[in-house]
Protein backbone atom coordinates (compact mmCIF):
# COMPACT_ATOMS: atom_id res chain seq x y z
CA UNK A 1 0.00 0.00 0.00
CA UNK A 2 1.26 3.20 -0.98
CA UNK A 3 2.01 6.08 1.62
CA UNK A 4 0.20 9.00 -0.82
CA UNK A 5 -2.19 11.50 0.93
CA UNK A 6 -3.44 14.32 -0.89
CA UNK A 7 -4.93 17.60 0.63
CA UNK A 8 -8.40 16.91 -1.34
CA UNK A 9 -8.33 13.19 0.26
CA UNK A 10 -7.86 15.07 3.86
CA UNK A 11 -10.37 18.24 2.95
CA UNK A 12 -13.07 15.45 2.82
CA UNK A 13 -12.67 14.61 6.85
CA UNK A 14 -13.17 18.48 7.74
CA UNK A 15 -16.70 18.81 7.50
CA UNK A 16 -18.62 15.69 8.32
CA UNK A 17 -22.27 14.66 6.86
CA UNK A 18 -25.78 14.40 9.22
CA UNK A 19 -26.15 10.92 10.62
CA UNK A 20 -23.09 9.11 10.09
CA UNK A 21 -23.96 5.42 10.02
CA UNK A 22 -20.32 4.09 9.72
CA UNK A 23 -18.51 6.33 12.50
CA UNK A 24 -15.81 3.90 13.38
CA UNK A 25 -14.51 3.66 9.64
CA UNK A 26 -14.98 7.33 9.07
CA UNK A 27 -13.01 7.99 12.31
CA UNK A 28 -10.27 5.35 11.18
CA UNK A 29 -10.04 7.17 7.85
CA UNK A 30 -9.88 10.62 9.43
CA UNK A 31 -7.32 9.76 11.53
CA UNK A 32 -4.70 8.47 8.78
CA UNK A 33 -5.60 10.70 6.35
CA UNK A 34 -6.51 14.20 8.60
CA UNK A 35 -3.90 12.98 11.48
CA UNK A 36 -1.19 11.37 9.52
CA UNK A 37 -1.31 7.84 11.59
CA UNK A 38 0.15 5.24 9.86
CA UNK A 39 -2.50 2.22 8.89
CA UNK A 40 -0.86 0.09 11.83
CA UNK A 41 -1.80 3.14 13.99
CA UNK A 42 -5.11 4.10 13.04
CA UNK A 43 -6.21 0.29 12.68
CA UNK A 44 -5.23 -0.36 16.44
CA UNK A 45 -6.58 2.81 17.49
CA UNK A 46 -10.10 2.08 16.10
CA UNK A 47 -10.13 -1.45 16.65
CA UNK A 48 -9.60 -2.36 13.35
CA UNK A 49 -7.24 -5.42 11.38
CA UNK A 50 -4.64 -3.83 9.39
CA UNK A 51 -5.79 -5.30 6.36
CA UNK A 52 -9.26 -4.23 7.33
CA UNK A 53 -7.97 -0.79 7.67
CA UNK A 54 -6.12 -1.15 4.25
CA UNK A 55 -9.33 -1.83 2.64
CA UNK A 56 -11.26 1.40 3.49
CA UNK A 57 -8.69 3.00 2.87
CA UNK A 58 -8.80 1.38 -1.00
CA UNK A 59 -12.49 1.67 -0.99
CA UNK A 60 -12.43 5.10 0.11
CA UNK A 61 -9.70 6.01 -2.57
CA UNK A 62 -12.04 4.35 -5.34
CA UNK A 63 -15.01 6.63 -4.28
CA UNK A 64 -17.01 3.18 -3.11
CA UNK A 65 -17.12 4.26 0.90
CA UNK A 66 -21.01 5.37 1.88
CA UNK A 67 -20.11 6.93 5.18
CA UNK A 68 -23.28 8.79 5.47
CA UNK A 69 -27.05 6.91 5.35
CA UNK A 70 -28.94 9.35 3.00
CA UNK A 71 -31.87 11.77 4.65
CA UNK A 72 -35.13 9.89 4.69
CA UNK A 73 -39.03 10.77 5.44
CA UNK A 74 -39.78 10.00 8.80
CA UNK A 75 -42.10 6.87 9.27
CA UNK A 76 -42.04 3.50 8.01
CA UNK A 77 -40.59 2.86 4.76
CA UNK A 78 -42.61 3.05 2.10
CA UNK A 79 -44.66 0.20 1.01
CA UNK A 80 -45.03 -1.22 4.13
CA UNK A 81 -48.75 -1.33 5.85
CA UNK A 82 -48.26 -2.47 9.55
CA UNK A 83 -51.88 -1.93 10.26
CA UNK A 84 -53.07 -3.89 7.47
CA UNK A 85 -50.77 -6.54 8.53
CA UNK A 86 -52.03 -7.02 12.03
CA UNK A 87 -55.42 -6.98 10.27
CA UNK A 88 -54.37 -9.33 8.35
CA UNK A 89 -52.98 -11.62 10.25
CA UNK A 90 -55.89 -11.86 12.56
CA UNK A 91 -58.48 -12.46 9.33
CA UNK A 92 -55.99 -15.57 8.45
CA UNK A 93 -56.48 -16.68 12.08
CA UNK A 94 -60.24 -16.06 12.03
CA UNK A 95 -60.56 -17.77 8.45
CA UNK A 96 -58.23 -21.03 9.98
CA UNK A 97 -60.86 -21.17 12.63
CA UNK A 98 -63.75 -21.69 10.49
CA UNK A 99 -65.27 -18.00 10.29
CA UNK A 100 -66.42 -16.91 6.73
CA UNK A 101 -64.72 -14.18 4.94
CA UNK A 102 -67.75 -11.57 5.96
CA UNK A 103 -67.28 -12.66 9.62
CA UNK A 104 -63.82 -12.22 9.28
CA UNK A 105 -64.17 -8.68 8.23
CA UNK A 106 -66.82 -7.74 10.34
CA UNK A 107 -64.72 -8.99 13.40
CA UNK A 108 -61.22 -7.17 12.16
CA UNK A 109 -63.43 -3.93 11.66
CA UNK A 110 -64.54 -4.33 15.16
CA UNK A 111 -61.19 -5.10 16.50
CA UNK A 112 -59.21 -1.92 15.05
CA UNK A 113 -60.58 1.17 14.60
CA UNK A 114 -61.12 2.03 10.65
CA UNK A 115 -58.96 5.25 11.14
CA UNK A 116 -55.85 2.56 11.57
CA UNK A 117 -57.03 0.38 8.77
CA UNK A 118 -58.23 2.05 5.38
CA UNK A 119 -58.64 0.76 2.48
Amino acid sequence: MTDKRTPEEAAWFTCPGPGAVNHRHYEALRSYFVDHLTIAQAAARHGLAYWSMAGLIRDHRAGKTDMFAPRRKPGPPKGSAPAKDRARGRAVELRREGLCPWGCQIVCVLEFSRNEVSR
